[in-house]
């Protein structure tokens, strides 16, 4: 989607990372993805695919939605 791509601008995607607390490392941990994918996104030289632009929107809405993923996963 064009909007989410130009709505997770390089800066907004360093927001929302810090946001959570993490590094470059932990974040690429919780969205499953490399750290080069992460690094190359917030310097502007990526852009993320489309499911992951969905998962930031979830993600912004809700900072707890991944930690319980797991739980509701075993539901």
């Amino acid at each position: 989607n064009q909007a989410l791509a130009e709505k997770w601008t390089a800066d907004a995607i360093h927001a929302l990372r810090k946001r959570y607390g993490d590094d470059r490392d932990q974040f690429a941990k919780r969205i499953n993805c490399s750290v080069p994918a992460v690094r190359y996104w917030e310097i502007g030289r990526g852009v993320p695919n489309g499911p992951t632009l969905k998962l930031f929107e979830y993600m912004e809405r809700d900072l707890d939605m991944l930690e319980r993923m797991p739980q509701l996963a075993a539901k």
